[in-house]
């Protein structure tokens, strides 16, 4: 009896039994029994679909809701505001009034003799209670719907933690769209846990910008009251991987300044907001730890700002959203240590899921529907710059749709689907990659500036379009009728096409016989045979649309019948 083949291992063994622990006792009835433990309890959860988020509601409450058999439930619709019918003031007040409404969840108050398990529920409650009021605004209020955002309670845990533990608070921003990464009301959470911690926004990816675009952001946040400061954790990471100097500055003149800091000074920036927090603190004295949390959309760079601080990698980083699952703590000095939380999509009312996927905030890989980002980035920029950009000519004259840009790399590049039309998928997925990574840029402005009067060049700067002009274009793949086999297959067909009609002479019979081919027809073993026992016989042999025939001549045939 042969061995049995081993199929597992210790890593399948630690699953299997990870699997048995998180799986609850299977009840006869349907209930609201779900599995959300184990190693996905902190993946971010953008999207439900309608019987799951019912059950995880059930859950957050604590009840139990068994089926019942043949019972129906009436459902009413809901009731709507028409903006459009009202005066433009009062549904500018009721748009105002919702985006006051639309907050982040906040964490119950707790103390010393609250329990763990009390807390837990209260949380719960908290977020529940914050899911209804969104839900509320967006049945209440025409023409208004809030964008995908973090539905998982632990992620939202995680932001209060960071919160809680820290003295100062940076919210991190990408700085080619500032207000889209920009959560206001994470500011005012801050305050309101405690009037002395401190806010600051980063705007990375700040070498993206040109020096105009970083001076008009700049002028806006000081008009606005917020403290901010430009710097680019790329940039930095790329000089301290070529053992660049690391060369210090004034760090005032980098704060509420288009001046983009790099380490030396941003480490100054943030020993001087410590040492703000150590004379306003009672207990306050030199050495004290201050905490500095990280927050912030997923992508906007805060794990890699952290290991450009720690001049090593010290948490991971990928160009995928979501690669932080937990808040994480490093120290960079004995008396400052960063608190590194996961990245959270906050609710808004002013964007759309297109133009989440523009900003990196969902993936690219798993979309279906790209037509509307695609449509996004050709509304954006020219249709000269795109053509500059990617070695094309698209044959259209005016504007352009996504269908234009997306065919016409696809032919350009010679990306085809399987019924041989241009591939428009692979295409978005490419161009899409390019637009977030800020190969193909486009920066935004404030949203009461003229650019008409004032214009400024938000795009890739002369510079970077020369280079790309001078680089020498991505050379075609073959189109599929063009290469080795095809060619082959085509070839063989046509010599398949050109076998005349007609009665075989002996002559052509022996060669059919030795070379297994006749008139450019391949013979097959069976038409070889056939032919074989038809010349013992006296039949005669001919071919007829590409096969062989075998007929009895005349005379013979009425011997027979004799």
């Amino acid at each position: 009896m042969p061995a049995r083949k081993k199929t597992g291992g210790l890593g399948k063994a630690i699953q299997n039994a990870r699997l048995k622990k998180n799986t609850r006792p299977v009840s006869n009835m349907h209930t609201t029994e779900i599995v959300e433990e184990g190693h996905d309890k902190f993946k971010s959860v953008i999207d439900r679909n309608d019987l799951v988020e019912f059950l995880v509601q059930a859950e957050l409450q604590d009840r139990r809701f068994d089926a019942i058999r043949q019972t129906r439930i009436n459902n009413t619709d809901p009731v709507h505001i028409d903006l459009n019918t009202l005066k433009s003031k009062e549904a500018g007040e009721i748009l105002t009034l919702n985006l006051k409404r639309l907050r982040i969840p906040r964490k119950p108050k707790w103390d010393e003799r609250t329990s763990g398990e009390e807390l837990r529920q209260r949380e719960n409650d908290s977020f529940l209670n914050w899911r209804r009021e969104l839900a509320r605004i967006e049945e209440t209020t025409a023409n208004v719907h809030i964008t995908p955002f973090e539905k998982n309670i632990e992620i939202w845990r995680q932001l209060w933690r960071v919160v809680e533990r820290s003295d100062i608070v940076i919210q991190i921003v990408d700085g080619r769209d500032p207000l889209f990464f920009r959560c206001e009301d994470l500011e005012d959470y801050v305050k309101e846990c405690d009037a002395s911690k401190q806010n600051i926004l980063l705007v990375n990816k700040a070498d993206l910008l040109s020096d105009d675009v970083r001076r008009v952001w700049s002028e806006w946040f000081t008009k606005n009251k917020v403290s901010h400061i430009f710097f680019s954790a790329k940039a930095e990471q790329e000089r301290i991987d070529k053992d660049g100097v690391d060369v210090g500055g004034v760090a005032a003149e980098f704060v509420n300044s288009p001046k983009i800091a790099n380490r030396a000074v941003l480490l100054d920036i943030l020993r001087e907001k410590a040492r703000e927090v150590r004379q306003l603190s009672p207990i306050g004295g030199e050495g004290e730890l201050v905490t500095i949390g990280m927050a912030g959309f997923p992508n906007v760079g805060k794990s890699s700002l952290i290991n450009v601080l720690c001049e090593r990698k010290m948490v991971g980083v990928t160009s995928q959203p979501g690669k932080t699952k937990h808040f994480q703590t490093i120290y960079i000095e004995k008396d400052l240590l960063l608190c590194d939380c996961p990245g959270l999509v906050f609710p808004s009312l002013v964007s759309s899921r297109a133009e989440m996927v523009c900003n990196g905030v969902l993936p690219i890989d798993t979309i279906r529907d790209y037509w509307a980002p695609a449509q996004i980035i050709v509304m954006r920029i020219p249709k000269r710059l795109l053509e500059a950009f990617y070695h094309m000519t698209i044959q259209v004259d005016g504007n352009i749709s996504a269908s234009d840009l997306l065919s016409g790399y696809s032919k350009s590049r010679g990306y085809l689907t399987g019924r041989a039309l241009p591939d428009e998928a692979k295409a978005a997925k490419i161009i899409l990659k390019d637009y977030v990574s800020g190969k193909l840029l486009y920066c935004h402005l404030p949203p009461d500036y003229d650019a008409k009067e004032n214009p400024v060049w938000q795009f890739n700067s002369a510079e970077e379009l020369k280079k790309i002009a001078e680089k020498p274009p991505e050379e075609p793949k073959p189109l599929r009728a063009e290469t080795k086999v095809e060619a082959d297959f085509f070839e063989e067909e046509e010599k398949k096409t050109g076998a005349e009609d007609g009665e075989l002479n002996e002559e052509e019979v022996a060669l059919a016989l030795e070379l297994k081919e006749v008139r450019g027809l391949k013979l097959t073993k069976a038409q070889r045979r056939e032919i074989k026992f038809a010349v013992k016989r006296g039949d005669t042999v001919r071919l007829k649309n590409e096969q062989v025939v075998v007929t009895q001549p005349p005379g013979k045939r009425s011997a027979e019948l004799v």
